[in-house]
């Protein structure tokens, strides 16, 4: 799976689980955070796919917004590793 396809599942599934947060890390939040890290990336050396990644990530696994932080985020880890390190 290319670079493109991961981030867009990557996407999705934050959108999917932070579309609806009211607490200010709803996905608007997130668009901000890409929009941050698209501009490090500009000038530091860094690599593309994980760092977007993080920035998409980075709150769906967060215990102040996630119930059942201990399921979710071993589940959530997995998911992640199995979109970044697929040979598909």
């Amino acid at each position: 799976m290319d670079e493109f396809n991961k981030l867009s599942q990557i996407k999705t599934y934050t959108k999917s689980k932070l579309e609806t947060d009211k607490t200010g890390h709803g996905y608007d939040h997130i668009k901000r955070v890409v929009t941050t890290a698209e501009k490090i990336l500009e000038s530091e050396a860094a690599d593309k796919l994980v760092t977007l990644a993080a920035a998409y990530l980075h709150d769906t696994i967060d215990d102040k917004l996630v119930s059942k932080i201990c399921f979710g985020r071993t589940s959530r880890i997995s998911s992640i590793f199995r979109i970044y390190f697929s040979t598909n």
